[in-house]
């Protein structure tokens, strides 16, 4: 191989970092994370994610002024990034009679999202401390996992 080919599936781990950045750039995106870093699960309307993460990050003038619809905007924008990092699956259903938007956020990888839910923590102003604690404590095992994956594809 030259110097000017990559290893075989370095498009994918490219995609996977362009995605991550695409979740640290959103505010969005790193809220979620952050409410998906303590918990596997979570199911409810778009009206219910935004009050969830108001009530995360009570100071973030942004998501104060989010509406459930621009939420829903937000989140269909960022389903793909999130899912494709590893970091979180955004599934959707419309149920009820009504048919209400229901939302289901399933947690891939405890340890990426915990990270990218201690740097949001730091970038959000919630307790940088405890965003501290979580981010020694996962570096090591991303470290590895980067290693892992790096050496898979060559």
């Amino acid at each position: 191989m030259n110097s000017n080919e990559s290893p075989k599936g370095s498009i994918r781990f490219g995609e996977h970092n362009r995605d991550k950045a695409t979740i640290r750039r959103s505010r969005t995106g790193r809220a979620i994370c952050t409410l998906m870093a303590g918990r596997s699960e979570w199911e409810g309307t778009s009206s219910q994610l935004v009050e969830e993460l108001k009530r995360l990050f009570p100071n973030d003038r942004r998501l104060a002024v989010q509406t459930p619809s621009g939420m829903g905007q937000v989140l269909s924008g960022l389903k793909a990034a999130l899912s494709n990092a590893g970091l979180v699956l955004v599934e959707t259903e419309r149920v009820g009679h009504s048919r209400t938007r229901t939302i289901y956020l399933t947690t891939l990888d405890v340890v990426a999202c915990a990270v990218m839910g201690a740097n949001a923590s730091e970038k959000l102003g919630i307790d940088t401390d405890k965003a501290d604690r979580v981010r020694a404590e996962s570096a090591e095992i991303e470290r590895a996992l980067e290693l892992a994956i790096a050496k898979t594809i060559q």
